[in-house]
């Protein structure tokens, strides 16, 4: 997890997310690069000489606000490294320390920030807060879904680390393998792995112990537990675990059952995207 992009918002959780970034470089010796999601204007269109006639706004009409919004966001991510302690460098594989970056080669949309997470080991982004400009929960998702890559969502609050203890948010799904197999660096590296399950939160699939059997094989000293009897909902109880236990990385898939489904009926993924108090680390 050497490649770190880090998807930067005007919020006041743009120093946690960044510092978070930071912790995951330290881990090892990675690149933190640093990039805005640029406007799409090329769509825009308005109402020009009356009833019925539209014409669209020329891009550059836009471009003066965009690039001083852009430089914004520039500058309070660049602050928020220098208090993270990361160094402005070019990414090298011979770096002995964590390094940091500016990327201006964005295409314009989210759609284009989740194609450019292709290229990176992972993505970090801030939890999304409703009713908020930003950070958005759209921008995540788009990263989410559109890169095929894990994806690091941080609380809005300053953490001291990454990964010590972890917990395995498991529920037999694809989507929960996937973030367990993505997750192995920090897995590997920590010093408590529990594997989560809870009544009312599995699909068909593997149970918390054989997946405690795999991550051994692979040098991890997992431990499975289950949480029965008790009315609260997964989400809910994977939460309250990690703050019972002060845990401070979650993994977990995202979106066993649809967003719609979720957005209308809640789901794990649902409350976990709108309250989680520790990282999570999503995959899809």
């Amino acid at each position: 997890m050497r490649s770190i992009l880090a998807v930067a918002e005007l919020s006041p959780s743009l120093p946690f997310q960044i510092a978070a970034a930071g912790l995951l470089a330290r881990l090892f010796n990675g690149h933190v690069s640093v990039v805005a999601p640029r406007a799409d204007f090329r769509s825009v269109l308005v109402g020009a000489g009356g009833i019925g006639a539209v014409a669209p706004i020329p891009y550059e009409d836009f471009e003066g606000s965009e690039e001083a919004r852009l430089e914004e966001i520039r500058l309070a991510a660049e602050q928020a490294m220098n208090a993270a302690g990361i160094p402005r460098r070019e990414a090298s594989a011979l770096s002995a320390a964590p390094t940091g970056g500016w990327i201006t080669t964005a295409e314009p949309g989210d759609a284009a920030i989740g194609r450019l997470a292709r290229a990176f080991d992972i993505s970090v982004l801030p939890r999304p807060e409703a009713g908020a400009s930003a950070p958005r929960r759209e921008l995540l998702e788009a990263v989410l879904f559109d890169s095929g890559r894990p994806l690091l969502m941080t609380p809005p609050r300053e953490i001291a680390s990454i990964g010590a203890s972890i917990v395995v948010a498991w529920n037999g799904s694809t989507e929960s393998a996937r973030s367990v197999s993505f997750a192995m660096p920090l897995l590997q590296r920590a010093q408590r792995v529990v594997v989560l399950t809870v009544d009312g939160g599995m699909v068909d699939g593997p149970s918390g112990q054989d997946i405690c059997r795999s991550l051994r094989l692979n040098g991890v000293a997992a431990e499975a537990v289950h949480i029965s009897g008790t009315s609260r909902s997964p989400g809910a109880m994977y939460n309250d675990y990690c703050a019972e236990t002060g845990c401070d990385l979650m993994i977990k898939g995202a979106y066993t059952h649809s967003r719609l489904r979720q957005l209308i009926f809640g789901g794990a993924t649902d409350l976990i995207l709108t309250s989680a108090d520790v990282p999570v680390l999503f995959a899809h």
